[in-house]
């Protein structure tokens, strides 16, 4: 009987099966009263939460796992409620709520009791914690560019520019509407399985994930079995059906097709169709389709854009090389991460300022390296809120200018914390309880993002009047749901004389602040990454987390001019 509940338990919770409402409410008291199942059930759950985590490219289970390791969190009626609002939440789909998704709300509380238990005996503890915690993100708003499903994707751009891609890169997801290519080769994969090779200048209307318009420019469209049935056209005719790969090529109000392989067919405005063969090509004349000379080298390919790629990326990370020397050489160049070593194991990052401190040279703990902007060289990955490299930059600095190229990969946590002031640890009498200060010293620092896809930069007041602790300048939102899993150059000036504050996103200026109450910035150490919590964020059930990588991070003694900071962008952006 329990291998038969399990499966049918299993089944209702991934979704597969809707059991009736006897069977539901039969499963339910068992996992309420049976510890045996409900262990069990907790560890298969959980294991494939984790996968899921893995796997998921908006990774929403992670929130649910960081729970399960906090020991100090007791599950009641009232902390259930608050998991499924926190789930739906994050449910960014909004889809529609069944029993089985009320059953994972229910579960979701168990399985977090149960990871409070199993972390409270690891530690010696012997005994459930009770001190309970709220979930205290309020809902977020989701905007329109947010639930407006991807029609395709960007898979490769490639010497690419135009209005709407200027911030665009490889993965962007694409939604209807226009897409501009002023110059290079852009390759688009639309979900339904069509793909586009496009050549600039060109002009697309995206419509669905089977139909798109060419309205200027030179395509290669193939389709294979799952794509057959996609619909491109051009002004005054379409192709409705294919089996094979086919070029077009809109020029004006003129417009020729290319049958590259296979067999397909096209259909002028009265309706009229013809079947054209491989290897034939026509244009339309009035209502009629008239031959003409078959260009099959003319039209975009995969070996054009492959070749394109290699080059681009060759040159262009040369180029970036070339610049971060000059920057590392500079004098006010306090630090300068660009995370190219020999070394990659170590555990050391280098500091490449040619006045580097002996202390500035990171130490990783917990991040892992993987690849960064150019297949050569690495960048560091941040997935666990341990993940950090700790640094010293001891000195006091009434001008500051900081960037960073950055990749959020998912929002799992309410808040993103890239660098902040690392306060040194104070101890007991005895030495052996080590402690963080509750409050903060003026001229501290936090540079971070929050779930809305705001940036801020906070600087502590040095006093916790009115809660007053941070005076903080925030951008409008910045990382929108295009923006995740992309590259993006972060940066911010800040001077402590005027209070002037700027942020600035992809080489433009966003945001432009004066702080009321600004103070000379006070470093001795620095965490870049997660930061370590002081008691009164812990007691408080502060929540913060980094999932994704750095690449490159500059610190400057001065501030940077915005033609310097787009300088850093335009030489420092991915090829592809």
């Amino acid at each position: 009987m329990m291998e038969k509940d399990f499966e049918d338990l299993t089944a209702a919770w991934l979704g597969h099966v809707e059991l009736p409402a006897e069977r539901q409410s039969a499963l339910l008291a068992r996992l309420r009263s049976d510890a045996l199942f409900r262990a069990e059930f907790a560890e298969d759950a959980q294991m494939r939460a984790m996968t899921r985590a893995i796997q998921s490219a908006e990774p929403r289970w992670l929130e649910l796992n960081e729970l399960i390791a906090r020991p100090d969190i007791e599950a009641d009626a009232e902390f259930e409620e608050r998991v499924a609002e926190e789930w739906i939440r994050i449910d960014t789909d909004r889809k529609r709520l069944n029993w089985t998704r009320w059953l994972g709300f229910g579960f979701a509380a168990v399985v977090i009791w149960l990871g409070s238990v199993m972390v409270a005996f690891q530690f010696g503890m012997g005994s459930r914690p009770t001190i309970s915690a709220t979930l205290k993100t309020p809902p977020v708003n989701l905007p329109e560019d947010a639930v407006r499903a991807p029609v395709a994707i960007l898979t490769r751009i490639v010497n690419g520019a135009g209005p709407v891609e200027a911030g665009r890169q490889s993965g962007s997801p694409l939604r209807p509407g226009r897409f501009h290519l002023d110059s290079g080769l852009a390759q688009l994969d639309f979900v339904d399985g069509a793909r586009l090779l496009l050549r600039g200048p060109a002009s697309l209307e995206l419509a669905s994930a089977v139909e798109a318009r060419l309205l200027q420019g030179a395509a290669t469209c193939s389709l294979d079995s799952p794509g057959r049935g996609f619909r491109l056209s051009t002004p005054g005719w379409a192709v409705v059906d294919t089996s094979g790969t086919f070029g077009l090529e809109v020029v004006g109000s003129n417009a020729e097709l290319h049958t590259l392989s296979g067999v397909l067919t096209v259909e002028n405005q009265a309706g009229q169709r013809r079947e054209l063969a491989e290897a034939s090509a026509v244009k339309l004349a009035g209502e009629a389709f008239e031959p003409v000379l078959y260009r099959p080298a003319f039209f975009p390919s995969n070996g054009e854009i492959d070749r394109l790629e290699r080059e681009a990326v060759a040159n262009r990370s040369v180029d970036w090389w070339e610049h971060a020397q000059s920057w590392s050489r500079e004098p006010e160049t306090l630090l300068h991460y660009t995370f190219m070593s020999d070394v990659y194991r170590d555990r050391r990052v280098e500091n490449h300022a040619v006045a580097a401190a002996g202390d500035s040279h990171g130490i990783v703990i917990g991040a892992k390296w993987t690849e960064g902007r150019w297949p050569w060289k690495k960048a560091l990955e941040f997935r666990k809120r341990t993940d950090r490299v700790l640094l010293g930059l001891p000195g006091n600095h009434a001008r500051l200018t900081l960037a960073t190229w950055l990749r959020v990969d998912g929002f799992t946590q309410p808040q993103y914390v890239l660098l902040s002031t690392k306060q040194p640890e104070q101890r007991e009498a005895d030495d052996s309880f080590p402690t963080y200060p509750s409050s903060r010293r003026r001229g501290e620092i936090r540079w971070m993002i929050d779930r809305s896809g705001s940036v801020q930069f906070k600087v502590a007041t040095g006093s916790s009047e009115s809660g007053q602790d941070w005076d903080t300048a925030a951008t409008p939102r910045l990382f929108k749901d295009d923006a995740i899993g992309q590259w993006a150059l972060l940066a911010v000036t800040y001077d402590a004389d005027s209070g002037a504050v700027t942020h600035f996103w992809n080489g433009k200026p966003v945001s432009k602040s004066v702080m009321s109450n600004a103070a000379p910035l006070e470093f001795q150490y620095l965490e870049l990454g997660n930061p370590a919590l002081s008691e009164s964020e812990h007691r408080g059930g502060d929540r913060y987390g980094f999932f994704g990588s750095l690449d490159e991070l500059l610190i400057s003694g001065r501030i940077l001019e915005d033609r310097e900071v787009a300088e850093l962008f335009i030489n420092g952006k991915p090829a592809s």
